[in-house]
């Protein structure tokens, strides 16, 4: 997996985030609808952070789809296999990203991880070795950023760091003149 942060991006960290969520349930559809309980307060093009009884989107970042009462589509999440997401476990909860700040001075990035790993194995009689997939290795980014401890956004990546926690990123694309947001979670 490659990533190239171009001249002209920014890098944001989380720097707020909101009360829990109740999420009575998640519909198995593409994309994936949360139910969430009257007085909710997510809105459309929200960023949530996802605590899920389905492993595959636990801790996932989403950004919501237009929100219809107490239904909220979280866009780019397809649930629509109950094999990987079955009926009715994928409860929790969703809090909303409420602040962002600006990781400043960011020098370089790369990342690793993300391959498929397998599992091969023969039986005595067979003349060939069988490999299926198995998962994929934990994947990671870097940010290399200059050392400014009084800038905010070093201030929050470094206490991440220190504490182990999780932290999400977000770096608005550059399309064709054009922003375009899309969501990382890094851990610290």
């Amino acid at each position: 997996m490659a990533i190239s942060l171009p001249n002209g991006a920014t890098v944001y960290i989380a720097s707020g985030y909101g009360a829990a969520k109740t999420m009575s349930a998640v519909t198995n559809a593409d994309p994936g609808v949360a139910t969430l309980a009257s007085g909710h307060s997510v809105t459309t093009s929200d960023v949530v952070e996802i605590t899920s009884g389905w492993s595959r989107i636990n801790n996932k970042i989403c950004k919501v789809g237009t929100v219809t009462g107490n239904s909220v589509p979280l866009a780019g999440l397809n649930t629509s296999s109950t094999t990987i997401y079955p009926a009715g476990s994928g409860t929790g909860s969703v809090r909303e990203i409420t602040g962002w700040t600006q990781l400043q001075q960011v020098l370089s990035s790369s990342s690793t991880g993300g391959e498929q790993q397998f599992l091969e194995y023969q039986l005595l009689e067979a003349d060939a070795q069988v490999r299926i997939p198995t998962f994929k290795s934990a994947s990671g980014l870097t940010l290399s950023i200059a050392d400014d401890p009084t800038l905010a956004g070093y201030i929050l990546a470094s206490a991440a760091n220190d504490d182990r926690g999780r932290a999400c990123l977000r770096c608005p694309a550059i399309h064709s003149g054009r922003r375009r947001t899309s969501g990382v979670q890094a851990d610290g």
